[in-house]
């Protein structure tokens, strides 16, 4: 038989009643253990100290203990959600983040959310039927930090489906007019289809500010009439008409846990399409359903594209080659690197204002700064390539064949310097 605290803390109650009124009494412990169901001992030891606090409840274990210490650091960060940090979790040990719910208690139960402040803005949306607009924004002028302090800034070009909230994400170094237009483009590919309307604001890759009235490019114009598509543009100061993609962009603080952590850009690229497919596996607040789910529907009811060939007419030096083994692909006479799992793919190589960009599959996998260098290998291209041409050693450890290969590849590359040098 269970004994309740109620039961413990009235029989102190009755005992010390019994002790200021007769102190000489003594109650049968015997016969009130067979009365109230508490053990003789227990009641022995509550009548020689009845104002004695109860032993102290144990606190239940988590499964979420063994990464307390991990998770509050990650909410030492106060620019990035619970969401964004249970993401984070899941991606890496999804056995064990299974649930946001129990996640959110655990949060909650541990107070790691005192010393946060999370400010909440409301925001008015409107709805629309399938297939009829979409909303485009760049996310501007980020910061991320590598493991070996190096700081890349960049931008993220987001586009929401109004019916489904499905988002599309696309990196880029920069946020020219010639990266919208390819942003849009990969857009297009990507999805299939063609909306009734885009919608976005007087963002400079769009129109000329320069007179008194803003007055879109005429390479923008020319772009709407060859898609067939309107632009429109929201009132100045008047975000709220946007605001399914403004509340997209929340979801790029899901990419905040990971500060510190990834090893290069293209890692870093690999992490935002990570998130990406979690967004779109996600249930709209407002919808309840799957943003992939309502995409179907979604698809069904946008315009076929049948312009591909005009659409990457907009993309100004377009070089289309197949990765060789020495990892190099060429652009005007120097030769690019590329990740080494992209040998013998068709990578597509553009010129975007001082950058090469190489893509696959419509997806930017690498940038490189133009060089007049023979050979340009990112190190951790070269680094990976050499570990098909260098094997461990019998008695090497994994750190020391590791730091062996990137000595060896730090060395190639400075000797490539040097030689390119001379010739040029």
């Amino acid at each position: 038989m269970s004994v309740s605290r109620s039961q413990l803390n009235k029989l102190r109650g009755e005992f010390l009643l019994m002790k200021e009124n007769d102190p000489g009494l003594k109650p049968n412990f015997s016969a009130l253990a067979r009365e109230t169901g508490i053990s003789r001992q227990t009641i022995a030891k509550i009548w020689n100290d009845p104002i004695a606090p109860s032993k102290p409840r144990q606190k239940r274990k988590s499964k979420f203990d063994p990464y307390y210490e991990a998770i509050r650091d990650k909410f030492e960060n106060n620019a990035v959600t619970m969401m964004g940090i249970f993401k984070y979790f899941q991606a890496k040990y999804p056995e064990v983040f299974t649930s946001y719910n129990s996640f959110k208690s655990y949060v909650h139960a541990n107070k790691l959310l005192e010393a946060r402040q999370i400010k909440h803005k409301a925001q008015c949306r409107y709805e629309t039927p399938p297939g009829d607009e979409v909303q485009v924004d760049w996310k501007e002028s980020m910061k991320f930090t590598l493991k070996n302090g190096e700081e890349i800034v960049f931008n993220i070009f987001t586009a929401v489906f109004g019916y489904s909230r499905y988002v599309k994400l696309i990196y880029s170094r920069t946020k020219t007019t010639e990266d919208f237009l390819r942003c849009m483009t990969e857009l297009l590919r990507s999805t299939g289809g063609l909306p009734k309307k885009f919608k976005t604001d007087n963002m400079s890759a769009i129109v000329d500010a320069s007179g008194r009235r803003k007055r879109k490019y005429p390479v923008i114009r020319q772009f709407e009439k060859d898609i067939d598509t309107p632009i429109n543009l929201c009132k100045v100061l008047n975000p709220q008409s946007k605001g399914k993609v403004e509340s997209a962009n929340r979801f790029i603080q899901w990419l905040e846990p990971y500060q510190g952590e990834l090893n290069s850009e293209e890692e870093l690229m690999e992490t935002i399409a990570l998130i990406n497919r979690q967004i779109n596996q996600e249930s709209s607040r407002t919808t309840g359903v799957p943003r992939n789910v309502l995409m179907k529907t979604e698809k069904e009811h946008l315009r076929p594209l049948t312009r591909i060939p005009l659409l990457e007419s907009y993309l100004k030096d377009v070089d289309t080659q197949t990765v060789p083994s020495t990892l190099l692909v060429s652009y005007q006479g120097h030769g690019y690197s590329v990740p080494k799992k992209f040998i013998g793919k068709r990578v597509k190589l553009i010129r975007s204002g001082d950058e090469v960009q190489i893509y696959y599959n419509n997806e930017l996998i690498c940038t490189h700064p133009v060089s007049e260098k023979p050979m340009n290998y990112r190190p951790s291209d070269y680094t990976e390539g050499l570990k098909d041409s260098i094997s461990r050693q019998k008695d090497e450890s994994e750190e020391d064949y590791e730091d062996r290969i990137r000595r060896k590849a730090r060395e190639s590359m400075e000797m490539m310097d040097r030689l390119g040098g001379k010739n040029r």
